[in-house]
Order: C-alpha cells, then sequence, then structure tokens
C-alpha cells in the first residue's frame, strides 16, 4: 500500500486502494488547476514508501493531451538515490488524449522500496505538449526545509530525448518544477 493519511491514523482519509492503486501522490479529488510540461524537461514527484511493493504501471492525469509526433516521451521511476528502476515506451500516443487518466505501462515490472520514489515525466511532442493535472499547492513550498535530494516535485535535466539511467539527485531543481499527480500499479 502506497503512503497516506489513512495509513497514518486517520481511517476517513482517503487511500490509493480507493482507486484500484498500490500508490498515489495524494487523493485525486484534491486535483487543481493544469499545467504545460516543458519540452524536454524531466519533471520528479516524489511517492513516499512503507514497505516494498511491485508495481507495473504509472497513472497520470491530463487536463487536455498534446499534438504533433513525439521525439521521445516517456515515464518512469527513479530510486532515492537516482537510478532508474523502470520506464515506459515512448507515451507520445498516450500524452494525445484529453481529460482522462492515462495508464502508462512500463517495461517491466518493477519493485520499489522504502523511503521513497520518484516519478519521472518527460514530454517531446512535436507541436504542443499535454496539460498534466496536478494539485493546488506550489511545489516550491512543498519542498520546504527539503534538500534537492528530497525534493518532493523539482526538475533534473532539460534538452532531453529520454530519461537517462541515473540522475544526479543532488542536481534536482526546483526552477520551472510542476506539483503534477502521479499514481501507480
Amino acid at each position: 500500500m502506497g503512503f497516506s493519511s489513512a495509513a497514518v491514523g486517520n481511517p476517513a482519509a482517503w487511500a490509493p486502494s480507493d482507486n484500484g492503486l498500490k500508490f498515489g501522490v495524494t487523493d485525486p479529488r484534491l486535483l487543481g488547476p493544469s499545467q504545460t510540461p516543458t519540452a524536454g524537461t524531466i519533471y520528479l514527484v516524489k511517492q513516499k514508501v512503507l514497505a516494498a511493493n511491485s508495481i507495473s504501471n504509472l497513472v497520470f492525469m491530463l487536463a487536455s493531451g498534446g499534438t504533433g509526433a513525439s521525439t521521445g516521451s516517456f515515464v518512469g521511476v527513479y530510486s532515492a538515490i537516482g537510478n532508474r528502476i523502470g520506464v515506459s515506451a515512448d507515451t507520445g500516443t498516450l500524452f494525445t488524449n484529453s481529460f482522462v487518466p492515462i495508464t502508462c505501462p512500463l517495461l517491466s515490472t518493477i519493485e520499489v522500496t522504502p523511503p521513497f520514489f520518484w516519478y519521472a515525466l518527460l514530454s517531446n511532442l512535436a507541436t504542443t505538449q499535454p496539460q498534466i493535472n496536478g494539485g493546488f499547492n506550489n511545489g516550491n513550498l512543498t519542498n520546504f526545509n527539503l534538500p534537492p535530494s528530497a525534493y518532493a516535485y523539482c526538475v533534473n535535466g532539460t534538452g532531453q530525448l529520454a530519461l537517462p539511467a541515473q540522475i544526479n539527485v543532488a542536481a534536482n531543481s526546483l526552477a520551472g518544477n510542476l506539483n503534477f499527480w502521479a499514481g501507480s500499479e
């Protein structure tokens, strides 16, 4: 089970399993305005992990789809130390859907372990990028008192056409970060 308020003593709170998920960064009912990623930028959102679990699909909420052929659009998972432990095939076609959750299969089932992992999103559509639903909070505020290697929402690389096998988590940046929603099953 992923982290939720229910896991810390509030049984009436949302849990990822309420939506058939193993993990989810927050209750999807709390989604706020959409945000448009910059092409070639790797966006990360942190997912707390209380107990090891396996995942095979990543889920994102699109407010509107992008347009144009993909020149390298992927989602993936990075460990707390920056190793890519899961990646999808090119998600360009999925990124053209509108007003739906999109399920992005990983190339293989992976094991995630405490303390956390990062969901990664990279969009490179030729004409316009998709609008990704996020929360009402400001990503910079959510990172209060955290070192770059533990940011909740951040950017780690620009001008990318693929998710690299390793990222330098000390180089996580707040510049241009998006607080998008993500979940996994």
